[in-house]
């Protein structure tokens, strides 16, 4: 293979066409999946008005608890009543 002047500048062409096409497809494969999964997405009203499942509670007369009862026991907690230990792992993962 005989080496000349014009080889680096052919070499550099291609690379760059190739990029650019390699770039090209992989925002047209990104813009495609979001325009796939964008329909399937809540609105962002309902993402904001976040209802949990608590479940029914029986007190007693004098104001204790005496059970619970549904299949998913969410509690809603402030920030604040999260150890801090807890944010920083949900930060770190």
């Amino acid at each position: 293979m005989k080496l000349n002047g014009k080889f680096p500048v052919k070499f550099v062409k291609y690379f760059l066409i190739l990029a650019v096409c390699c770039i090209l497809l992989g925002a047209g494969s990104i813009y495609g999946l979001y325009r796939y999964i964008e329909p399937q997405l809540p609105d962002v009203a309902t993402l904001k008005d976040v209802r949990l499942q608590i479940p029914m509670q029986i007190y007693s007369a004098d104001g204790e608890l005496i059970a619970q009862y549904g299949e998913k026991r969410r509690i809603p907690v402030t920030l604040d009543q999260i150890p801090p230990e807890m944010v920083k792992a949900f930060i770190a993962t």
